[in-house]
């Protein structure tokens, strides 16, 4: 399964992207913050890079479930 996270604003997505990571069958395409301060703490938490924008063109990619 591929995934696109948008929004990391609210604790219980990191629950959800921890087990995304685990998952062998989940491949995380996109992960995407607008607000600067939530990406960099998203970024801090879990040593990733997160795009600041672009969430519209990411959900036209057809391969992401």
């Amino acid at each position: 399964m591929k995934i696109l996270f948008y929004g990391f604003g609210h604790y219980h997505i990191y629950g959800l992207y921890k087990k995304a990571v685990e998952d062998p069958e989940v491949e995380i395409v996109e992960l995407i913050e607008e607000d600067d301060t939530l990406a960099k703490r998203a970024e801090g938490m879990f040593n990733i890079k997160i795009e600041r924008s672009g969430y519209l063109e990411a959900l036209k990619n057809p391969s992401i479930d």
